[in-house]
C-alpha cells in the first residue's frame, strides 16, 4: 500500500500539490470531510490548469472553454462557474480525453461525495453522510493516479505523437 506521501511526492503540479497537501492534512487529522472536500478541489484546480495549458497551445476548443471560464469568473458569474464545474469530468473525458471512461466514473463518484460533504445533506431522514478513513484514501489514490500524476497532453494529442 502507497503512503500518503507517495501520493503528494507523484503529483505534478506544484498548486495542485499544495492542494492535495490540504486534503491529506485533512485526512491525517480525522477530517475526512474536508479531506474530500480539498481533494476535489485539487483535482479540478488541475483539470482546469491542463485545459488552460493546452489553450495556451492554442487547442481551438480550450480556447474558447478557458475564454468561457476567464468571463464568468470575471463576472462573477456564479451560475456558470457551477455550470463549468458540473461538465468538467465530461469535458475531459469527451473533448480532451485527460480522463478516460473508467476513471471518470471515480472521479464522479469524488465529485459526488463532495457535494454530500459540502452542503449538509442527509443520507437518510436523521443521519448525514460520514466518509470514512478508506473512502478518502481511496479517493486520494483515484485522484493521484488517474488525473495529478499525469501531465497537460491530452489523449488524441499524445496518440498523434
Amino acid at each position: 500500500m502507497r503512503s500518503i506521501e507517495e501520493f503528494v511526492g507523484a503529483v505534478r503540479d506544484s498548486r495542485s500539490r499544495q492542494h492535495l497537501l490540504e486534503a491529506t492534512t485533512a485526512y491525517n487529522a480525522g477530517a475526512f470531510k474536508a479531506a474530500i472536500v480539498s481533494l476535489w478541489v485539487a483535482v479540478a484546480v488541475d483539470l482546469v490548469g491542463k485545459i488552460r495549458h493546452l489553450a495556451e497551445q492554442n487547442e481551438p476548443a480550450a480556447v474558447r472553454h478557458i475564454a468561457d471560464l476567464d468571463f464568468a469568473i470575471e463576472t462573477t458569474n456564479t451560475q456558470q462557474l457551477m455550470k463549468f464545474e458540473k461538465n468538467l469530468l465530461d469535458v475531459c473525458r469527451d473533448t480532451y480525453e485527460l480522463i478516460d471512461a473508467r476513471d471518470h466514473v471515480a472521479l464522479v463518484r469524488l465529485r459526488d461525495d463532495r457535494h454530500i460533504c459540502a452542503h449538509p445533506a442527509f443520507v437518510s431522514s436523521e443521519a448525514v453522510f460520514e466518509p470514512t478513513a478508506e473512502i478518502v484514501r481511496a479517493h486520494i489514490a483515484t485522484a493521484v493516479d488517474s488525473v495529478l500524476q499525469h501531465g497537460p497532453t491530452a489523449g488524441r494529442k499524445a496518440i498523434e505523437r
